[in-house]
């Protein structure tokens, strides 16, 4: 059984691989990227699973089946015509695969689609990279964008904490390149396969998780900052509903500097008491597994 993953190749997209490298193992389903099936015919494959934006493609015959999965919601000036838009321009899929119930609350589709749940997980990678030698004071991993304040984050290496070092893994918008690009503290890496992103990320002393506390980032999980924790980083991150029920989930407090940056200083962090957390839960099998994805393909795609 064909299974397409298709997106953009806009995003960072770590379940993309997740789910590759899982059901390909695991199941009697061949899961297959958008980006590596070549002049390959779409009709071939029995299930079209989409990463949602809009999504244009049709059933291309009775028997294929459609999964759509909303594992963001929108951002930027007109993320909520986007989020409506993607609400009523979409087909009915057979199935709807959302971040949390947060998220699913949000987008509020009205008719009776099957839906399930599946958080974000973590490569086993990360697991195993807890050893690297320290080269970084500290690591940034993911989106770089203007939305997401990152350019905040760097003005303040830039100007204030020009002796610690910054690691940032991520294709970065080439504004922000051209504006740092020179400061010697301040590292780019650009886009990389995500399965070299924890041997970079491990060497860093500490994980930095800068989300600025408003809609829709501080609904939704962190992946980075569960990465950093099972690399057995210690982690920065700014306050924010997400981080707080993670906190109260796992019984530990987090080092927290404020989104103006005005208590990120080296004295402070390096007295915190830094907790760890066992994110073992997190491992993108459990995800998967826990998340009723296989009992549907089996049930629906199998049977059909």
């Amino acid at each position: 059984m064909d299974v397409l993953l298709i997106h953009k190749n806009k995003a960072y997209l770590p379940e993309v691989p997740a789910y590759k490298e899982y059901f390909n193992k695991n199941s009697p389903f061949n899961f297959h990227d958008i980006n590596d099936i070549g002049e390959r015919d779409l009709h071939d494959f029995k299930v079209l699973w989409t990463f949602m934006g809009i999504d244009k493609l049709r059933r291309l015959n009775q028997n294929q089946i459609i999964i759509h999965e909303y594992n963001s919601l929108s951002v930027g000036k007109y993320a909520p015509l986007k989020d409506f838009l993607k609400k009523h321009l979409n087909i009915q899929p057979n199935l709807r695969i959302f971040l949390n119930h947060q998220v699913r609350e949000k987008y509020n589709f009205s008719e009776s689609t099957p839906y399930l749940y599946r958080d974000m997980g973590v490569h086993e990678s990360f697991f195993v990279a807890e050893k690297a030698k320290k080269e970084y004071d500290f690591t940034y991993v993911g989106v770089i964008s203007k939305e997401r304040k990152t350019y905040n984050l760097l003005n303040y290496f830039k100007y204030k904490l020009k002796k610690q070092t910054i690691l940032l893994i991520g294709q970065p918008p080439d504004d922000i390149y051209q504006e740092f690009k020179q400061c010697s503290n301040i590292i780019f890496t650009g886009r990389i396969a995500y399965r070299h992103v924890s041997s970079l990320a491990s060497k860093a002393i500490y994980g930095i998780n800068y989300i600025p506390d408003s809609y829709p980032f501080n609904l939704q999980t962190s992946t980075k900052l569960i990465e950093y924790f099972a690399m057995g980083l210690k982690v920065v991150t700014t306050d924010y509903q997400w981080v707080q029920c993670f906190e109260k989930k796992n019984n530990i407090k987090i080092f927290k500097i404020n989104e103006n940056l005005d208590n990120f200083n080296m004295h402070s962090i390096n007295n915190f008491d830094h907790q760890q957390v066992d994110v073992t839960n997190y491992r993108w099998e459990k995800i998967i597994e826990e998340s009723g994805i296989i009992q549907y393909l089996n049930r629906v795609v199998c049977q059909d």
